[in-house]
Order: C-alpha cells, then sequence, then structure tokens
C-alpha cells in the first residue's frame, strides 16, 4: 500500500506548483506599452538618494500572430526603462523593440522567421534551406558610452534612444558587422553575429564582443571598440564545428572563451529537420577547450587550455593574478540544462537532474603550463550572476545571483543570493512562490567596501499577482520596497544600470 505523502511533502509539492503557475501568469505577455508612469509602491519607500535608470531585456511574449514559440528564447525582444528621480519617485516605461523581423510579421499577422527553437509553420518545406533566422533583440539591455543596445547574440545590436526606447538603428559600427566576403554569410543578409555578453573595460571603456557564425567553415569573430564606439577591423578564428558559446570573459590580457561539447547540428538545422536547439548535442566524452585570445595582438593563435566536459552559460568575472594565472569565475554545469518553459507546469514543478545545475566554480587558468584547476567556491545552485561593471577584469568579492534551494532545486530560480569571495559566505532572500529576475547591484556614492548600495530585481509576485521591481539592501537582500508594474512583463534575461 503506497501512504499518502506526509504534511512537509505535501507543502513543499504544492509551493512548486504554485510557483509553477506564478511563472506561467508571469509570461502570459506584455499587453500594452506604457509611456511614462509612476510606480505604485507596495510596501517600503523607494530611497530618495537613489538617482539614474535601470534598463532590462526579455522577450515580450511568446507566442504571437497564431504561434507559441516553443523556447524562452524566441521570445519577441521587449525592454522596460525603470527611472529613479533621486526624490523618492521611479517612473515606468516600456517597448517592444521594432526590429526589421517584428514588424514584418506584425504587418503579415503570421510567422515568417524560424528561431532559437521554434521553426515556421509549414514543417520542412517552408523551413529547409532558410538560413535567416529571426533577430529577437530579447536578451540584453547594455549600455556603453552614452548609447543604449537590445542584444541578441546571433545577430546585429539594436540600439535605441535611452529616454524613449525609440528603435533607432540596426548597429553595424560602420559597417564592420557587415561580412563583404563570405558568399554564406551574404546569402543570410551578410550581417555578423554579435553577442548578448559584451565586456567592457572600466578602465580603457573599450567593448570587447564576439560572435560565432555558420558556413562552409565555422567561424569566430572577435570586436573591439573604442570609448567613440568607432570598432577596429574584426578577428578572425576558425573553428572545427559551430559551438554554443553563450558568455565570455574579459581580464587585461585576454579574451576567455570556453568551448564546450555542445555542438549544432548544421546539416539537420538547414534542412528544416530541426532548430538549432533541438539539434544540438551535448558530447561528454569530449572535453571542453577553453581559449585565452590576447587583448593586444591581432591575429595570433589563441592558447588553448583542456578540462573534462562541463557547460557553462554565464561568467561572474575574471582577472590576471600576480603569479601570471588567470582566474575566471563562472557558472559551471556538468551537462546542457533544459530551461523551463512556462506552458508547461507539470515539468516546471518538478526538480531537473542534479547534474544541469549550474555552481558558481573558480578556474585557475595557467597559460604556460596550459593547466586548469577547477574549484567550486558555493553550494547554492544558482544562474544570472551579476558583479559591479567597475569591478571588471580585476579581484571583486562580492556577487549577486538569482538562486534556487539546494536540497531540492526547480526550474525556476526562487531566490536571490549574494556571495562573498572573501568571507565564503552566502546571503539568502527567499522569493517562493514569486521569483526575482536578475540582480542588477548599484552602489550608493563610490560603493564602499563593496555591498554598500542596493540590488535592484523585476520579477514577479504571487502574493500580489503582478509583476514587480525589488529593491533590496545589496549588503543583507533585506527588502526596502516593492513597486509595482502597471503591466505584466516576463522576468526577461539582463539589464544594466546607468547614471
Amino acid at each position: 500500500m503506497i501512504e499518502a505523502p506526509g504534511p512537509m511533502l505535501s507543502s513543499m509539492v504544492s509551493k512548486r506548483r504554485e510557483t509553477a503557475f506564478a511563472w506561467a501568469r508571469a509570461h502570459r505577455g506584455v499587453e500594452r506599452e506604457v509611456d511614462d508612469a509612476a510606480l505604485r509602491v507596495l510596501r517600503g519607500t523607494a530611497p530618495p538618494d537613489l538617482r539614474g535608470t535601470l534598463f532590462r531585456c526579455g522577450p515580450g511574449r511568446l507566442s504571437a500572430n497564431g504561434t507559441h514559440y516553443r523556447h524562452l528564447f524566441d521570445g519577441d525582444g521587449h525592454v522596460c526603462r525603470f527611472h529613479f528621480a533621486g526624490d523618492g519617485s521611479v517612473r515606468f516605461r516600456n517597448r517592444f523593440v521594432q526590429t526589421r523581423e517584428f514588424i514584418a510579421e506584425r504587418d503579415a499577422r503570421r510567422a515568417l522567421f524560424r528561431s532559437f527553437g521554434t521553426n515556421k509553420p509549414g514543417g520542412v518545406r517552408r523551413n529547409a534551406f532558410d538560413p535567416i533566422f529571426k533577430n529577437a533583440a530579447n536578451t540584453t539591455a547594455f549600455a556603453h558610452q552614452g548609447r543604449l543596445y537590445a542584444l541578441w547574440e546571433a545577430g546585429l545590436p539594436h540600439r535605441l534612444d535611452p529616454v524613449t526606447l525609440e528603435t533607432l538603428a540596426r548597429e553595424t559600427f560602420g559597417d564592420r558587422l557587415l561580412d563583404k566576403e563570405n558568399a554564406w554569410t551574404r546569402i543570410a543578409g551578410r550581417e555578423l553575429p554579435f553577442t548578448a555578453h559584451p565586456r567592457v573595460d572600466p578602465r580603457t571603456k573599450e567593448l570587447f564582443a564576439f560572435g560565432l557564425s555558420n558556413g562552409p567553415v565555422q567561424r569566430l569573430h572577435l570586436y573591439r571598440a573604442d570609448a567613440s564606439h568607432v570598432m577596429a577591423p574584426p578577428e578572425e578564428h576558425k573553428l572545427d564545428a559551430l559551438y554554443f558559446v553563450h558568455d565570455f570573459a574579459l581580464t587585461a590580457r585576454f579574451r576567455v572563451l570556453f568551448l564546450c561539447p555542445a555542438r549544432f547540428d548544421v546539416v539537420r538545422t538547414m534542412l528544416g529537420l530541426a532548430t538549432p536547439v533541438s539539434g544540438m548535442t551535448y558530447e561528454p566524452s569530449r572535453p571542453t577547450r577553453i581559449w585565452l585570445v590576447p587583448r593586444d595582438k591581432r591575429a595570433v593563435e589563441p592558447i588553448v587550455l583542456e578540462m573534462p566536459a562541463c557547460f557553462v552559460f554565464h561568467h561572474v568575472n575574471a582577472w590576471d593574478d600576480e603569479d601570471g594565472n588567470v582566474r575566471c569565475h563562472a557558472l559551471r554545469i556538468d551537462s546542457y540544462p533544459e530551461l523551463p518553459h512556462p506552458y508547461d507546469t507539470d515539468t516546471l514543478s518538478v526538480a531537473p537532474s542534479k547534474k544541469a545545475v549550474p555552481f558558481y566554480t573558480e578556474f585557475v587558468l595557467d597559460p604556460r603550463l596550459r593547466t586548469v584547476r577547477a574549484k567550486r567556491r558555493f553550494d547554492t545552485p544558482c544562474e544570472l550572476p551579476y558583479v559591479e561593471p567597475a569591478r571588471a577584469t580585476s579581484a571583486h568579492r562580492f556577487s549577486w545571483a538569482t538562486a534556487t534551494d539546494p536540497q531540492s532545486p526547480m526550474q525556476v530560480f526562487t531566490r536571490l543570493v549574494k556571495f562573498d569571495c572573501a568571507q565564503s559566505t552566502e546571503t539568502v532572500r527567499e522569493f517562493a512562490p514569486g521569483f526575482p529576475g536578475e540582480p542588477v547591484f548599484v552602489p550608493r556614492g563610490d560603493g564602499g567596501r563593496g555591498d554598500d548600495g542596493w540590488v535592484l530585481s523585476m520579477g514577479y509576485s504571487a502574493r500580489d499577482g503582478a509583476s514587480i521591481l525589488e529593491v533590496c539592501d545589496a549588503a543583507t537582500l533585506e527588502s526596502v520596497c516593492t513597486l509595482e508594474l502597471p503591466v505584466t512583463v516576463p522576468p526577461g534575461f539582463h539589464g544594466c544600470w546607468t547614471e
């Protein structure tokens, strides 16, 4: 006879289910664009000394024109703007990114483009030999030297007006991101891919980025733009496969890229038999290769290090230590993870395999001996890490991330966590059955000891049945205030703070 679950287990399952349904409600899609609205304070008081603007980017909707997108990465790009006036008031504006694909599908009232996880309706006949994928502009809101971009890792950046959020241009950086030589790229529109995770050197204000392109030969493109937005000619390296590389790290000497054994099946995708994600394979028998590419020497072969297979979505930070090593902090996963889809509430409420859980890990990379040492620094599963941009390329003490219960990890992260690398301690704040989004740290003044300030997180409150912006004390993660958004907005992926 099967015994009924005990009260503790029943409570845990109930909370998971409640969180899963909250996740689904949060992803219903943005129903309207707001021009300039004052946010209502649900609890607490907005800090009167907090002045500046938070931008957040993500998929604004996961179905359109009769098509349900099958992956979180496919949703149409949408940007939120939160302006803190410095007097305790916060104003809100939101806009869908007006990509040419978004406009074309809106006008045609049907799906016209393939996506990362969703093919066009019509089966193989409509998708075979179609190399043009929708630039969703849905991953990162990124500011650099007075410019604001909505980024998607397989196409051009979209430049936005930082006040109105009007879409201004499909950014080519003076045509540096237009491929004039490769025939395959010409067929696909000539546009080179540009990562959703650029890095800026806080000393030189230079922007570094990369992109991976398909063709008869797979290529890695490395980009560098100065503080005046002038981009140097891209560097190019040939690859033996089209790897899934989402992020990279930057030090004073190197660009650090993890080529994990997650590869796209280019043939099946081009034949229309698979989407990029459904055709991707993870091969644990192959090593993870780490490329250290010198920053200041062009056309130099990368220093290649190898380690056992793993997958990395996001890097925390990296720097050169006094021994000549590169110390890279990243979120290591034992295999490629399945990302949650808001339509599947049953799967959302079940803990995934612990092999696919990301943990904060320190990699010590020796470019002379070409060795890798890896050590897990913290035991809380986490994602969407954030380090103050001013600390980039140098050793940091504090970072923040979304997190989940290490004893029973869900596919939806319901916590915020602060990591203290100096003390090897963690500070956790629980939001279940709601959930937070990426934490963005804003320092108070010069930041003091490094955690003096606030953490801003756009998420969803099951208690209030609304999308919220949570303002937390960065040191303790205690709530300072909770602000209600005037529309429901999926929590999205990445954002930035500007003054």
